[in-house]
C-alpha cells in the first residue's frame, strides 16, 4: 500500500528558477474545509438482526468481557500504535470492560516501538494478557506490560537490540536512549509481576541469563549464583547466536516463568488460564481499529512528502510585469495542488480519528437467541453507527479529491489504489453492522479470510 511522489527533484529545482527572489510571497491558502459530521438519531433496528437492550445489563453482570487487540506482523504499517492506543482507550472507557488481550505475532526486524505511551496507558483500568507466537525483535517490548503472559508451542520471545530502534546519535546519545527504554521496559516487567533481568538480557548482548532452583524456588538472575555447584538444576543460557540479544523458545519461557503455556493462539482459551468464568469477546473493535490505523500510517509519510515538496517551492507574488508568463502562472497552480493535497490528506486522518471514537463496534454486546445484538444503548449505536457512515463518507471524498490531485501533479493516481481498497474494507464492515447489527453481520453475514502460506497461496 505504500505511496510515492515521483516528481523528479530537478523539475522542482528548474521551477524554483522561474521565479526571481524579490517575487515570493505569502503561500495562498488551503483549498476549503470538509463539514465535520453530525450524528442523526433514529431508531435503532438492523435488518436481518435486531439491535436492542433487552437483557443486556443482566447478561453483563454475569460476564467478564474483554477486547482482543492483534498485534500481528510488522509493527507500524500492519500494527498501528495509534490502533493500539485507541483499543485501549476504548476499553477503558467502557465500564463493562477490564480486560484486554495482547494477540502478539511478529518477528519482523523493522517497524516502529509500541512504547510506554501505547502500550503503557490506562494501567490502572484495565488487566493486560498477552499470547505470544513470535514475539521478538521489536514486538518484544509489548510483552512487559502484560499481567499474564502465555506462550503457543513453538512460540519465541525476545532479542530487542534497542540500539538499532533509538534515534541515531553519537554513542553517547545513543547509549543515553538505549538505558532510557531499557529502564522503561524493566520497569514495566517488575510492577508486572515479571523478572527485569529477563529484559536487561534480551536488550544488552553483553549479558546472559542464570537460572537455577534452590529449596524449591526458581530464580534467574543475570549474575550466576554464589555457588554455582551447590545449586539444583543450574543453567547458563546464552544468546543463539552470538553478538545477539537473548531469545526464549517456548520450554525456556515456561522454565523462566516468564510464560504459561496455551493450547492455541486464541483468546478465548485466557480465562480457564486465569480462573475467570464467563470470559466473552466484547467485541471487534480491535480488528476495526486496526484497519483504521492501517490507513493513517500510510497517510502520514504521503502528507509529510507533499508539504515537504511543497516547501521546497517558490512563493508566487503575481504582477503586472509576470501576470502573463505561463511559467508563472504554471509554478502558481503548481504549488496550490501541493497545498490542496496536504489540507486533504488532513482532512482524510480527521475523519479516520473520529471514526476511531464512536465506530458502532465499539459497544459491548452479546447474541441474542435470534440473531439479535444486546447492547446497553442502541439510540447511542444508532448515532454511532450514523455518524460513522458520514465519516467514511468523507474520507472517500477525500480519497477522490486526492486522485485528481494526483493527476494534476503528472503522478500516478493508481498508488492510491491500497489506500482506496483498504478504505472499503473498513466501509463494508461499517455498512454491514449498520444493515445487520454486530451479532448477526459477524456470525452470519462476514467471511474470515482464508489463511496463506508462508509463500502467499490462499488454501480454502
Amino acid at each position: 500500500m505504500k505511496t510515492t511522489l515521483p516528481i523528479a527533484a530537478a523539475a522542482i529545482a528548474a521551477a524554483a528558477l522561474l521565479v526571481p527572489p524579490a517575487l515570493n510571497a505569502a503561500p495562498p491558502a488551503a483549498d476549503g474545509a470538509v463539514a465535520k459530521a453530525q450524528p442523526q438519531s433514529k431508531p435503532a433496528q438492523a435488518l436481518n438482526g435486531r439491535v436492542t437492550d433487552d437483557g443486556f445489563e443482566a447478561l453483563a453482570y454475569a460476564t467478564t468481557f474483554y477486547v482482543e487487540i492483534p498485534m500481528v506482523g510488522q509493527i507500524g504499517p500492519e500494527v498501528s500504535p495509534d490502533a493500539v492506543k485507541n483499543a485501549l482507550r476504548m476499553a477503558a472507557e467502557d465500564p463493562h470492560i477490564h480486560h484486554v488481550v495482547y494477540m502478539i505475532d511478529s518477528d519482523a526486524r523493522e517497524g516502529r516501538l509500541l512504547d510506554k505511551e501505547v502500550v503503557g496507558i490506562h494501567q490502572d483500568q484495565l488487566e493486560v494478557h498477552g499470547i505470544l507466537d513470535q514475539a521478538t525483535f521489536l514486538a518484544a517490548f509489548p510483552v512487559f506490560f502484560c499481567d499474564s503472559l502465555f506462550i503457543v508451542e513453538g512460540g519465541r520471545v525476545g532479542g530487542l537490540p534497542l540500539h538499532r530502534y533509538v534515534p541515531q546519535g553519537s554513542e553517547e546519545v545513543t547509549a543515553k536512549m538505549v538505558g532510557i527504554f531499557t529502564n522503561q521496559l524493566a520497569s514495566a516487567a517488575e510492577q508486572h509481576g515479571h523478572n527485569p533481568d529477563i529484559v536487561r538480557a534480551m536488550i544488552d548482548q553483553t549479558k546472559s541469563l542464570h537460572y537455577w532452583r534452590e529449596q524449591g524456588v526458581t530464580y534467574v538472575s543475570n549474575t550466576e549464583p554464589d555457588s554455582p555447584a551447590t545449586v539444583d538444576d543450574y543453567e547458563h543460557i546464552t544468546a543463539h547466536i552470538s553478538g545477539e540479544t537473548i531469545t526464549l523458545d517456548h520450554d525456556q519461557a515456561i522454565q523462566l516463568e516468564l510464560c504459561l503455556p496455551i493450547e492455541e493462539f486464541d483468546s478465548i482459551w485466557v480465562g480457564d488460564q486465569i480462573g475467570v468464568e464467563n470470559w466473552q469477546p466484547a467485541n471487534r473493535y480491535g480488528l476495526i481499529s486496526n484497519q483504521i490505523g492501517r490507513i493513517n500510517e500510510e497517510l502520514a509519510p504521503l502528507r509529510d512528502e507533499l508539504d515537504a515538496i511543497d516547501r521546497q517551492l517558490p512563493n508566487i507574488q503575481v504582477t503586472r510585469e509576470n501576470r502573463n508568463d505561463p511559467n508563472i502562472r504554471r509554478l502558481q497552480e503548481f504549488k496550490r495542488n501541493f497545498e490542496r493535497g496536504v489540507a486533504t490528506v488532513e482532512s482524510i486522518t480527521e475523519a479516520l480519528n473520529e471514526l476511531y471514537r464512536i465506530h458502532p463496534e465499539r459497544h459491548p454486546y452479546f447474541p441474542g437467541k435470534h440473531g439479535e445484538t444486546i447492547l446497553a444503548d442502541p439510540d447511542q449505536w444508532q448515532q454511532d453507527a450514523n455518524a460513522a457512515q458520514q465519516l467514511v463518507s468523507r474520507a472517500e471524498s477525500g480519497l477522490s479529491t486526492l486522485r485528481n490531485v494526483f493527476d494534476l501533479l503528472e503522478t500516478d493516481p493508481a498508488q492510491l489504489d491500497g489506500l482506496v481498497e483498504a478504505l472499503e474494507s473498513v466501509k463494508e464492515h461499517l455498512n454491514g453492522i449498520r444493515m445487520h447489527g454486530n451479532v448477526h453481520y459477524w456470525e452470519n453475514v462476514y467471511e474470515e479470510p482464508l489463511p496463506e502460506d508462508e509463500y502467499g497461496v490462499t488454501y480454502g
